[in-house]
């Protein structure tokens, strides 16, 4: 058996799905954009890393595991993209963090199961 780790992070963000959405046709977006709004992605990782305490980690993470995964649909959006994706994202970052909610990060590994859900998502203020 492989060491590697399965992450599933489940979120809504309205933003980043607009923010992706320049980047990907229809088709592509439905692959992880739920009829919900939400957004469901598996990842591989062989690295281990700390469960997100607030919404700027998330992003962080998830923009990891993206560049990390260039086989998945929305990790070779985001290869292909980058640089785009990431100014857009620092030009909208307050409503990016802003617009998380419902983050929920699930770990497989030898060990077994971590989830992580976030109950105060939203930890930047506005001032």
């Amino acid at each position: 058996m492989s060491d590697s780790r399965m992450a599933e992070m489940s979120f809504v963000n309205p933003i980043l799905i607009d923010i992706f959405s320049h980047y990907a046709d229809n088709s592509a977006m439905a692959g992880f954009v739920g009829e919900d709004g939400a957004i469901s992605l598996r990842f591989r990782t062989e690295e281990e890393f700390e469960a997100p305490k607030g919404c700027e980690q998330v992003l962080s993470l998830l923009y990891a595991l993206l560049e990390s995964n260039p086989g998945l649909p929305m990790g070779r959006i985001y290869c292909e993209h980058q640089c785009e994706i990431l100014r857009e994202t620092v030009y909208r970052l307050f409503m990016v963090i802003d617009g998380f909610s419902s983050v929920k990060l699930t770990v497989t590994d030898s060990s077994g199961v971590t989830e992580t859900t976030l109950t105060q998502t939203k930890s930047v203020t506005k001032t």
